[in-house]
């Protein structure tokens, strides 16, 4: 029976599990060990939607914990230079596209777009005719009192991770014990990792150990052998280069912009903006990836070289063969890390957090290995999924301007990778092959993925599919259907200008002087 609990790591990941340790299972002795002098990128962090529910099971409030963390909301991501290499951007906004009060389905859409190429051709249009949170996005307003249905507030946070982290351990985490210590050795036995020698000289048991090392992987990997697989066939990013700006404009939703060997992130926090250029040493080197990026801070933020200071980071995309182990279940980037195109960093973490918690519970910490097992699969089929949704962002795209570009869009054998993948079953290629070839359409059951797809112009309903559509329901009503879009939006347009701007409602809310 698990009651004694060790959690390796502190962070972002090492604190949010063990706050819902202490919120979720007080009966559980756990103890957190943190290097204390382990280096920290610090430069923000992008969550998705999935995190409210992290944040409701541990019954945290926005207005107690987002000014500690210098938080913004984001309503969703924004994509430039992705599609084509001339300023042209799609939106991803938060809520499902089969959850938004359209006035008429995709398949409408499709149609729409057939009949009015001129009209309804930008990459964006779509969000803009399902979703309210990309007008939202389109003026950076935000809606406090979500009074028509469009505006489903599925929203999630740009924060401070290293903050959060350091605010669930002050207001949260009170009966977790915290050793700052480097971890030496570890005892490894058949049954798993017995005990870990620290340098303090403590050697410190557990039922259950936790690993949030990240990239290290230390007990996971290291200790445990656990086989680590890349990505790197369909997601060939390795590297990036972070920094901290000036504020200057609290927007509420992420940006990615494309360079030539990779792409920009931006994430604004109420104190300053977050932002890093995600690339590949396959097509450029340490010093041009470098230049490009200081000409892209100066060209976009307007901030000179020398007013900044540059981190490195190597990515390791990919995940390990098993995230639970014998004794040892790993957490965040120990696990498994997608590239942070879409901001699935803290997804896993909370995500992993909460299957481990719930097990626990549900088991009464009687694990065994058809748990584990189960486990498992459920974390191994949804980190395989994230990169998946990350690699249809090029994949799709219709850049052909660089070497990279060349590369991720006409080289790199996606469908290859999904069949030989762990879960053959699931490959998305040939789903969306099904749903473009042979039924003739794209429908609202291919969920948030409709985003990439339409923003990149993969396409509808066209040609020999719209000619046997026709024929089989008969001539559709575009002109009606034309009508309902272009009024929905237009009324979507005038809510929106009346809202408060981001910047406006947060000094409002979460920062007004008291």
């Amino acid at each position: 029976m698990i009651r004694n609990v060790v959690i390796v790591g502190g962070g972002s990941a090492g604190w949010m599990t063990a706050a819902a340790f202490e919120r979720l299972l007080p009966e559980y002795n756990v103890t957190l060990v943190e290097s204390p002098d382990v280096p920290v990128i610090g430069v923000g962090e992008s969550t998705l939607g999935h995190i409210q529910s992290y944040m409701h099971i541990l019954g945290l409030k926005d207005e107690e914990w987002m000014k500690e963390c210098c938080a913004t909301y984001k309503v969703g991501i924004r994509f430039t230079n992705f599609y084509k290499n001339d300023g042209t951007y799609w939106d991803y906004p938060f809520v499902d596209p089969s959850d938004s009060a359209m006035p008429v389905g995709v398949k409408t859409m499709n149609w729409l777009e057939n009949y009015y190429p001129d009209q309804y051709r930008h990459p964006n249009w779509f969000a803009r005719a399902v979703n309210g949170n990309t007008w939202l996005m389109e003026y950076n307003r935000l809606d406090p009192d979500e009074r028509w249905g469009i505006f489903n507030r599925d929203y999630s946070y740009h924060l401070d991770a290293i903050k959060f982290g350091q605010w669930l351990r002050k207001n949260v985490c009170h009966n977790v014990k915290h050793v700052k210590a480097h971890v030496e050795d570890a005892h490894v036995t058949d049954k798993g990792i017995e005990n870990i020698r620290l340098d303090t000289g403590d050697v410190i048991s557990a039922d259950l150990f936790v690993d949030c090392t990240g990239f290290k992987s230390l007990l996971l990997e290291h200790y445990l052998g656990v086989e680590h697989q890349t990505f790197n066939d369909i997601l060939p990013n390795n590297n990036a280069i972070a920094c901290r700006l000036p504020v200057v404009n609290v927007q509420n939703f992420t940006n990615g912009t494309g360079l030539n060997n990779g792409w920009v992130w931006n994430v604004p926090l109420w104190n300053r903006t977050g932002t890093g250029y995600v690339w590949c040493d396959k097509f450029t080197d340490k010093e041009s990836a470098e230049q490009e990026f200081r000409d892209h801070i100066e060209e976009v933020h307007g901030v000179k070289p020398g007013n900044y200071q540059l981190k490195h980071i190597q990515i390791k995309n990919g995940k390990h063969k098993r995230a639970w182990h014998k004794n040892v279940v790993a957490v965040g980037l120990s696990y498994g890390f997608v590239e942070p195109l879409e901001s699935t960093g803290l997804l896993t973490v909370h995500e992993q957090i909460r299957r481990v918690i719930e097990l626990l519970q549900t088991r009464d910490g009687l694990v065994g290995s058809i748990d584990k097992a189960m486990l498992n699969n459920i974390a191994d089929r949804e980190i395989d999924g994230f990169a998946d949704f990350v690699s249809w962002h090029y994949a799709f795209s219709m850049r052909r301007d660089t070497e990279y570009w060349r590369y991720v869009t006409e080289e790199i054998d996606y469908y290859k990778h999904h069949t030989e993948m762990n879960h053959p079953q699931d490959n998305p290629f040939a789903e969306l092959a099904s749903w473009k070839f042979v039924t003739h359409d794209i429908t609202e059951e291919m969920g948030g993925n409709l985003y990439v797809v339409m923003g990149n112009k993969f396409s509808t309903v066209q040609g020999q599919g719209a000619m046997l559509l026709e024929k089989k329901y008969g001539p559709p009503s575009v002109e009606l259907w034309k009508e309902q879009v272009d009024n929905h939006m237009k009324e979507a347009v005038q809510y929106t200008m009346e809202l408060p701007t981001s910047e406006e409602y947060l000094r409002q809310t979460i920062y007004a002087e008291t």
